[in-house]
């Protein structure tokens, strides 16, 4: 619900608000710098302002507020317009810092009601079973009603080929469903968690029945096209724009820290698993990545004492936990205090680091905000990352930005796949030492990734720390043709590394492009350059839906599935997403059409069209896996080298297959259809290749029927 300040009066909730908010102008923005006081559930106020652009600049007062304040730790930024959105946590916090609980439930009790699902309707054709000839005909009815007629009958050419040739149907058998597509910021909304060839907790978790239930009326209601925030308080499932992702909220309030394995050292609590020492866990604070060559016993389950999380994802309770935290501040040589925690995923399902004072604020938040980070990898959820992300995310709202991390997930898998042996690490490590750091920053990294290599089991376990900084390093080095470490690479990845280095210094070079503009227009200083990429990692989707956790346990219960999943601040830099494993990026808007494999399952994802092209491009996907297990590959990759437009044989197949039709069926709206597309040439290999796949008897005389059918309409 939206309100404005003279609504806020009504509840009472007006009076004791800041006086320049009140006052604030419709071309103006409430700007302030704030920190949480998760105890007490409201915010601490450290000066606030008006102002009409909200950017960058507004990090350079950063610090002098947190020195004149004396804050160990720099406040956050909290931006506002003259009207509130009730569903943002930030301003629910904001609420609350200034008046009474009672007096704000009063206000969201209306909210909450006021926004409450009213009539949400599942549409018959969001979702459609394809189990015959008639299924598939009312469906192209509703998606493309212009083409009814040569679609169906392709259809069912296609579904006779199938049984006569691999002994299977395609209605109900392969084709399983037809569905409204549904696009997200970088792909296609899954039907079925499969595989996309294209013109949260989540799924993964042990779900309970009624989840379950509550889960597939929410995948039913956004192929209606529902309002997303309305399927959410419905049904208590979000579907993501960011990352294509479900999630679900799991109540956090009866969390607590297990204090039976905590003990007293050095003005901090320190978690002492079973048959571990004092001496031990304090080896591990230099590097705790050395936790799995002492045969490390310790557990986040032993740490966290949550009610429910380890029964969706029982494995996340086994995960490693390093665990140093209390009122005890702990400085580096150059003053800073030392507060390190993080989620470090490798093979082995990874650890997490808790090494800090209360100056960061509560360890349970903390905890739930490291775990949070845990769950997206189980889930493939947008991440969060470390500070050395930073560098790249400088340049915000730049598509360079998942470009980047989509080559680093290509070259991980490459890693993976050539780079796995004892004498691979030892190359690799002696190039490393062997090249000289240019740059200070360049020598840190350098030290990071030596220290990747203890041990060959490490070594295989964290080849995607590895990769990142490897692209790092090499990045920071500029020039890298003529390095021994990509020789090494190249040795065994290929020349595609090339590419993908190509690609990832482009980016590189845009974000320093951005220090270096700062630093011209003056008045930045470097730790005001610094606060602005550190904001840019803390900006990363999966780092704000990790704060998001930390913030919304405090929420009353009746709240649950209110607020935004991930509007929990408001501030001068936007959200970016960064999805782990993608390795390409797909411009969703350009998506026309797509289809969804798994286990030689297939489901079509459509949108309404006047023309028959994109549902007949995805049947030819199918048609293409069908034609390769009948062993006619080959002949298909032969064919697609004599020409320079095509790098894929399924595509270049899927384009000579709508040839086919064109010249096949004589329906002129067909034709018309495939022409404005420019799929103009044929190929005789292809076109014998489906003679062959369409060959028989009876689907010949229908092919017969067909064209004289279409000659008389």
């Amino acid at each position: 619900m939206i309100v404005t300040l003279n609504e806020l009066k009504s509840y009472g909730l007006y009076d004791t608000l800041p006086d320049l908010l009140k006052t604030l102008e419709d071309n103006l923005r409430f700007v302030f710098y704030y920190t949480v006081d998760e105890d007490n559930q409201r915010l601490n106020f450290y000066g606030s302002k008006k102002v009409k652009d909200v950017n960058v600049r507004l990090y350079q007062e950063v610090n002098e507020v947190a020195t004149k304040n004396n804050l160990i730790v720099p406040p956050k930024i909290g931006v506002f317009k003259n009207k509130f959105e009730t569903r943002d946590g930030l301003f629910y916090f904001f609420l609350r810092s200034f008046n009474e609980a009672d007096k704000v439930r009063e206000l969201y009790d209306v909210a909450f009601e006021q926004d409450k699902v009213s009539d949400l309707n599942v549409s018959t054709d969001a979702i459609n079973e394809i189990n015959s000839y008639e299924d598939l005909k009312r469906t192209i009815g509703y998606f493309c009603p212009n083409r009814i007629q040569p679609i169906s009958q392709v259809f069912d050419m296609v579904n006779m080929s199938f049984q006569k040739k691999l002994s299977l149907p395609l209605y109900g058998v392969r084709l399983k469903k037809i569905v409204n597509l549904v696009k997200y910021d970088g792909g296609v909304l899954p039907e079925m968690g499969g595989s996309f060839r294209f013109m949260v907790i989540g799924e993964n978790a042990d779900l309970t029945p009624e989840q379950k239930e509550k889960l597939s009326e929410a995948k039913a209601l956004v192929r209606s096209f529902e309002p997303m925030e309305q399927i959410y308080m419905h049904t208590g499932w979000a579907l993501s724009t960011r990352d294509g992702k479900w999630r679900t909220n799991i109540a956090d309030d009866l969390a607590k820290i297990d204090t039976r394995h905590l003990i007293e050292h050095g003005g901090r609590k320190l978690y002492v698993p079973i048959r571990s020492s004092v001496e031990q866990m304090m080896s591990l604070l230099p590097n705790p990545n050395k936790l799995y060559a002492m045969n490390y016993g310790g557990k986040l389950r032993e740490v966290l004492d949550h009610p429910t999380l380890f029964n969706y994802y029982p494995g996340l309770g086994t995960i490693p936990v390093f665990y140093y935290f209390g009122e005890q501040i702990f400085f580096d040589q150059q003053g800073q205090p030392i507060e390190q925690f993080y989620y470090a995923h490798n093979e082995r399902g990874g650890y997490i680091v808790i090494n800090g004072s209360t100056i960061s604020g509560s360890s349970l938040s903390i905890l739930l905000h490291e775990t949070q980070h845990a769950v997206q990898r189980i889930e493939n959820f947008a991440t969060g990352g470390n500070e050395l992300f930073a560098r790249f995310v400088a340049s915000v709202g730049s598509a360079k930005v998942r470009q980047i991390f989509a080559c680093i997930n290509k070259m991980s898998t490459l890693f993976r796949n050539k780079m796995m042996t004892e004498q691979d690490m030892r190359n690799l490590q002696r190039a490393v030492k062997d090249e000289i750091a240019v740059k200070a920053q360049a020598k840190s990294v350098k030290q990071a990734l030596l220290d990747q290599f203890t041990n060959f089991e490490d070594y295989q376990a964290n080849y995607r720390v590895i990769v990142f900084y490897l692209v790092l390093f090499i990045a920071e080095q500029g020039e890298y043709y003529d390095s021994e470490i990509v020789e090494v690479l190249t040795d065994k990845i290929g020349k595609i590394l090339y590419e993908l280095l190509d690609n990832v210094s482009a980016g590189y070079e845009s974000a320093n492009k951005v220090v270096e503009d700062l630093q011209k227009q003056g008045g930045y200083r470097k730790e005001d350059i610094q606060r602005v990429l550190f904001q840019s990692y803390e900006n990363l989707y999966g780092e704000m839906e990790s704060r998001s956790v930390q913030a919304s346990r405090l929420v009353e219960s009746q709240y649950k599935n209110y607020f935004f999943l991930t509007e929990w601040e408001m501030g001068p830099i936007q959200q970016l997403v960064v999805i782990d494993g993608v390795e390409t990026i797909i411009e969703s808007q350009k998506i026309e059409a797509a289809v969804e494999t798994k286990d030689n399952e297939y489901v079509i994802h459509l949108q309404k069209s006047i023309s028959c092209v994109p549902v007949l491009h995805e049947l030819g996907h199918i048609v293409y896996d069908a034609v390769v297990k009948l062993g006619h590959y080959d002949a298909i990759a032969a064919e697609m080298k004599k020409t320079i437009t095509y790098r894929d044989t399924d595509e270049f197949f899927v384009d000579k297959f709508l040839a086919y039709l064109r010249e096949t069926i004589k329906d002129e709206g067909l034709e018309n259809d495939i022409m404005e597309h420019r799929i103009i040439s044929e190929s005789e290999v292809i076109k014998d290749i489906l003679d062959d796949f369409f060959t028989d008897r009876e689907t010949s005389e229908r092919l017969k029927y067909l064209q004289n059918l279409l000659s008389m309409i």
